[in-house]
């Protein structure tokens, strides 16, 4: 019984390795896309990334930057939110997202004075 144990956690020490090799190579990946501007690609591979691995912050802080990119502000807010839910440390994600809430505050109150 004892050898069989050792044998599972091998065999999922492994499956967690390949897990974590395939994480970070698509984030390689997304980040070879944003660089020529493949922007829409790289939404898409993020979007996998985090259906198959929701609690990576930094498919979510690399999603951020692209709606920053893209102007898409509120969507940019919502994505650094999601990466500092998961990791409240990282203080890029954090600077983003007051930055994001300037200008997303700015904007509204902008429209508030249109009306």
């Amino acid at each position: 019984k004892a050898e069989k144990s050792k044998e599972e956690d091998e065999v999922n020490k492994i499956k967690e390795r390949e897990a974590i090799n395939h994480t970070v190579d698509s984030l390689f990946e997304i980040q070879r896309l944003v660089k020529v501007g493949r922007l829409d690609e790289a939404l898409v591979k993020i979007r996998s990334l985090q259906d198959a691995e929701p609690n990576v912050a930094a498919s979510y802080e690399m999603q951020g930057g692209i709606f920053y990119i893209q102007n898409d502000y509120p969507r940019a807010l919502d994505a650094y939110q999601k990466a500092l839910r998961l990791n409240p440390e990282n203080v890029d994600s954090f600077n983003m997202k007051k930055y994001l809430e300037s200008l997303t505050n700015t904007s509204s109150n902008k429209k508030l004075g249109q009306l």
